[in-house]
């Protein structure tokens, strides 16, 4: 499973941090294609059970003049057999 987030025309670069249930995700990359994009992928190689209602969130910052932009997902899971 791959999230990835593009952040455009962001001046300074932001800062970007990728949260799993609010705690900071190591396993994310983060990619400076030019000189006004940049692109940040949480990578989760093998999605189990234990995942289930697991919350990602992305959240950007280029500033402490406002609030930090945030986009969340929450994973849900079905079984069929």
């Amino acid at each position: 499973m791959v999230y990835v987030w593009i952040i455009l025309e962001s001046r300074p670069a932001p800062t970007v941090m990728w949260l799993i249930d609010s705690t900071p995700a190591p396993q994310y990359i983060g990619e400076k294609t030019d000189t006004h994009v940049v692109v940040n992928r949480l990578e989760l190689p093998h999605v189990r059970r234990k995942h289930l209602n697991t919350t990602f969130k992305c959240r950007a910052s280029n500033t402490n003049l406002v609030s930090p932009q945030e986009k969340t997902v929450r994973l849900e899971l079905n079984c069929e057999f």
